[in-house]
């Protein structure tokens, strides 16, 4: 455990109740803000995100670049289906998860920008003893748990060296990811809006 502030902070305890809390989820629905930057380009966009275990995940761009894009991945196919927006909207595309059409700037793929994928890396950074703070926080006036890790491995956060996860102090759920070159510049950053936890989602909410 990390001591901080006067208070002890159990961070196997508090890993192991996250994953207590996504064993509990079967489905949930959110908005997400999303901000990514590679070189002089960058990109803004707000995503209206599903996702059904074991892996279906469904991202709409409401807003920002390539609005009106959806994005559809399947878990036993492993392919993802969907359309750029703009003319073609009506030719939906079935592409290989690992075609670039279907990531972002600093390539990260469909089916890495889920919440299971996020907490895989939390309990990694955990075994690899990569935390250097674990400390309670406010984010958007809710409390919060934030957790920095800095990893060796920059393959895992596309090229970046540290990351920061803000975990609700209350339901355990994420609320916003940020990670960072070694020199601390923001280079991507999720926030997690409109949470909506086993609303029932099927299959068929996966189509395009």
């Amino acid at each position: 455990s990390l001591s901080l502030s006067g208070e002890k902070i159990d961070i196997d305890g508090l890993i192991e109740k996250i994953e207590e809390v996504w064993h509990t989820i079967n489905d949930y629905t959110c908005t997400v803000m999303s901000y990514t930057k590679k070189g002089n380009k960058e990109e803004r966009s707000i995503i209206e995100q599903k996702f059904l275990k074991p892996k279906w995940i469904h991202m709409k761009i409401i807003d920002g670049n390539g609005k009106g894009s959806v994005g559809i991945y399947n878990p036993i196919t492993k392919k993802v289906k969907g359309y750029k927006s703009g003319l073609f909207k009506f030719i939906v595309l079935t592409l290989d998860i690992m075609d670039k059409r279907v990531a972002s700037l600093r390539g990260q793929r469909i089916d890495q920008g889920d919440w299971e994928t996020l907490i895989e890396r939390l309990i990694e950074y955990n075994k690899q003893n990569e935390f250097t703070a674990v400390t309670k926080t406010l984010h958007l006036e809710k409390p919060a748990y934030l957790f920095f890790a800095e990893t060796k491995d920059t393959i895992k956060l596309w090229g970046a060296k540290k990351e920061h996860i803000f975990i609700d102090l209350k339901n355990f759920l994420p609320l916003r990811i940020e990670q960072l070159t070694g020199s601390g510049e923001i280079v991507h950053y999720s926030i997690y809006k409109d949470i909506k936890i086993n609303i029932g989602l099927s299959e068929e909410d996966f189509k395009p």
